[in-house]
């Protein structure tokens, strides 16, 4: 596997560092991975959301504003994890390119069992990056749309699209996640990192807007891990001190959700961690 990423680096370094040609602004760390990857040195991606930041109660500083106003590109997840977006609507120069409104991205839709994460019933969970196959999809795109703005660099990116896909490939291969196992969470955002293997969860801790569950349910959900042989609840490590006041000591998959825990050099380094995590639980 780690073969695998360092070919991959290799291969991006197709040619000399040039000056970046086209600016792009993107929400959180976990897209500007993907964007370089397909991009290379012709691009130059500024992020929002800070490490060690929330999403969900980032609020947007002049100097994003100026940001995203002199960018030639906003990529942003959608389906209400950027709340912020919606005051950009009157952008003129800025190419907004968003997940959630790509042909073939995969969704799961908030719903009344407890198994949802964000919004209101009948909404889309937004943690839409989680998806490997998403994530290919927003690629797919980005590199169609870079090669709309430097023609001449059209193979370029399709190069470096074939390079992305079979580096993903790669690691889910090598990453054979156990479907034998129960696997349960925080909440249901980690149900787009399993969906590539066939996998649902057992159960999840937190509803609408990560708050918890009622006593009733979350009794039920621990009783159901405690009576799972091999369990593994998966968590990002701000919720790990938290699940493990509810359910006790078992065993725990810490996912890095927003790319911040660790430096990653791509998203296949990105990819490969939380698999890992899922593996080593």
């Amino acid at each position: 596997m780690r073969l695998v990423t360092v070919t991959f680096l290799l291969l991006l370094s197709m040619s000399a560092v040039v000056r970046a040609e086209i600016k792009i602004v993107t929400s959180i760390k976990p897209l500007a991975l993907l964007i370089n990857d397909i991009g290379g040195e012709f691009v130059q991606v500024t992020t929002l959301v800070p490490n060690a930041g929330s999403i969900h109660h980032y609020s947007m500083r002049v100097s994003d504003r100026v940001a995203v106003e002199q960018a030639d590109m906003l990529v942003v997840v959608g389906a209400g994890l950027e709340p912020f977006s919606n005051k950009l609507s009157g952008l003129k120069n800025t190419y907004l390119l968003s997940m959630d409104q790509l042909e073939g991205i995969e969704t799961f839709l908030v719903t009344n069992e407890g198994n949802h994460s964000h919004g209101h019933v009948g909404t889309i969970d937004p943690h839409l990056w989680l998806s490997p196959a998403n994530s290919a999809q927003l690629a797919r795109a980005l590199s169609h749309q870079l090669g709309e703005r430097l023609p001449n660099k059209k193979t370029y990116f399709e190069q470096r699209l074939q390079i992305f896909l079979q580096a993903k490939d790669h690691i889910l291969k090598d990453n054979s996640i156990p479907n034998h196992r129960p696997y349960f969470a925080y909440h249901n955002a980690f149900a787009y990192l399993l969906t590539a293997y066939g996998i649902e969860l057992q159960g999840v801790l937190t509803n609408v807007n990560e708050s918890r569950l009622g006593m009733r349910s979350l009794y039920q959900v621990k009783r159901a891990v405690q009576e799972a042989p091999g369990a593994c609840v998966l968590v990002q490590h701000s919720a790990r001190q938290m699940s493990e006041k509810i359910l006790g000591e078992i065993k725990y998959a810490e996912i890095d959700v927003l790319a911040d825990r660790q430096e990653y050099n791509a998203y296949s380094d990105y990819l490969a961690a939380m698999l890992n995590a899922i593996n080593d639980c």
